[in-house]
């Protein structure tokens, strides 16, 4: 309750929240915007700029084609986003000139982030078949012959 985030503002929190829940169904209870500012806080200038430049894409995006926020659309208005974003066209490199990302580029990064945070906590290991069990008196497929050397 009393969590406030460290390197996004609270605004861009609750649109991450909103988005990578969009993205990864589950990520929202799984809390993977706290995760996800608790990495950037301690990574790269660049990593920062570039993850902040593709959460601003989405804001943008929503602004400019239904006067709200992001996370204050519809969840109809935010599919139609996430929809058009990741069927676009990837950023070109064209010669003597940097690559311009595009939504496209944009939802490819920030469905990293979110992919790697959710599949990194509890509810997403799971999702993936992990038991929690730690120890194994066996492991599946490997048959010793008795004498310690497996």
């Amino acid at each position: 309750g009393d969590w406030m985030p460290v390197f996004l503002d609270q605004h861009q929190s609750a649109t991450l929240s909103v988005l990578a829940e969009r993205i990864i169904p589950g990520s929202s209870q799984a809390l993977v915007n706290r995760f996800i500012d608790l990495l950037l806080s301690v990574d790269t200038q660049g990593a920062q700029k570039n993850f902040i430049t593709s959460l601003s894409a989405f804001e943008e995006d929503a602004l400019r084609r239904f006067s709200h926020p992001y996370k204050d659309l519809t969840e109809t208005q935010q599919n139609e986003i996430l929809a058009s974003s990741s069927t676009a066209e990837h950023g070109k490199v064209e010669e003597g000139k940097s690559q311009r990302a595009t939504m496209r580029d944009h939802f490819e990064n920030i469905k990293r982030w979110a992919g790697d945070a959710y599949y990194s906590s509890e509810a997403g290991m799971k999702e993936l078949g992990w038991t929690g069990q730690v120890f194994f008196t066996s492991f599946p497929g490997c048959r010793g012959s008795g004498n310690g050397n497996s």
